[in-house]
């Protein structure tokens, strides 16, 4: 589930989206996103922007030890280790 030594950082739920092709990610500002479950960096336009991430679809990142857990402002995501 993640290496219980990696930084938690706490972001704003709405930095947290999903792209209309259902990949969730974490919005970097200008364009710029992160893959939440590769970790890998993607452009994305606004037309490709779905929504920010629902409660049900923050679960299975969770099983994955991308994210710690979160509430209706924030999540807890972990960070990628250094590659």
């Amino acid at each position: 589930m993640g290496d219980p030594n990696t930084t938690i950082m706490w972001i704003n739920r709405k930095w947290i989206f999903m792209l209309k092709d259902g990949t969730a990610t974490l919005d970097w500002g200008e364009g710029m996103a992160q893959k939440l479950l590769s970790g890998e960096f993607t452009c994305y336009t606004p037309d490709e922007y779905s929504h920010v991430l629902r409660d049900e679809e923050m679960l299975p990142l969770i099983e994955a030890g991308r994210i710690t857990s979160f509430n209706a402002q924030q999540v807890a995501i972990r960070a990628w280790p250094p590659r």
